[in-house]
């Protein structure tokens, strides 16, 4: 929240499991948190089109298909810091 502009909105796309944030940080700024379980294709359309106009990309781990199996199990022990992406094109190879 200290991030956002004055009259900044942070808006949640999804069900996070735990949110924190100081309170001070909505009441000075004039900034708003909302959220939707889900958005739709308007409005998910209109979010790619902004993280692309303003070079926001995804921060990922690209990892070869062979890797699936350790993959899982980083997720099971909660050892990832990264979305996962199976690059296959050139696992397959």
């Amino acid at each position: 929240m200290s991030i956002l502009k004055t009259a900044g909105t942070l808006v949640l796309v999804g069900a996070p499991s735990e949110i924190k944030l100081n309170p001070m940080n909505l009441l000075l700024g004039m900034k708003t948190l909302s959220g939707s379980a889900t958005g739709g294709t308007k409005q998910t359309q209109e979010m790619l089109d902004f993280c692309g106009a303003h070079k926001i990309y995804p921060e990922v781990e690209v990892i070869p298909i062979q890797y699936a199996n350790e993959a899982l199990e980083r997720l099971i022990n909660k050892d990832v810091k990264y979305r996962f992406v199976i690059d296959i094109e050139n696992s397959l190879g």
